[in-house]
């Protein structure tokens, strides 16, 4: 059996799911500067025309423009994405958005990807080599329910 990788393919969900983390950055950084209600990353989902990233805490339809703005930023500053493999405590130390019981197996490195001066996650995912080759993030929409936000995106 010969597999064949689809480079397009691949690419673009390399460049989607690089944009949920960049996203999620962008909030992070607008909610820490006092410019957005404080919120938390619950989950994301990276697929073609159905990428979101879920927050704890509810982020007004009013941030959309902030927000883009803010993924601009970041795509434009052509920041490294790097891999890296931390232990438990490096990972708590450096990684934001851990879920709730998040416990890396004995002795075992948790997988993380990091835009270099922004932050971390742990993630298991394909990623671009720098915030630049994602191309543009388009904020698509904000929806809030129960306490939640979903920021949903695309890029292009």
């Amino acid at each position: 059996m010969k597999l064949v990788v689809d480079d397009a393919r691949r690419d673009l969900h390399s460049r989607i799911h690089s944009a949920g983390h960049i996203l999620s950055l962008a909030v992070r950084h607008l909610s820490e500067a006092g410019e957005l209600p404080a919120v938390s990353e619950i989950k994301a989902q990276h697929y073609p025309d159905v990428a979101f990233v879920d927050f704890k805490g509810t982020i007004d339809g009013k941030f959309k423009d902030a927000i883009q703005a803010q993924c601009d930023k970041i795509v434009q500053e052509a920041r490294p994405i790097e891999v890296c493999w931390y232990n438990e405590d490096e990972l708590r130390e450096n990684c934001a958005g851990l879920p709730e019981g998040f416990k890396v197996p004995e002795g075992k490195p948790a997988r993380a990807i990091s835009v270099k001066g922004l932050g971390a996650y742990p993630c298991g995912g394909t990623h671009v080599h720098d915030t630049s080759e994602v191309g543009k993030i388009i904020v698509r929409k904000i929806s809030r329910s129960k306490g939640n936000s979903k920021v949903s995106y695309n890029v292009s």
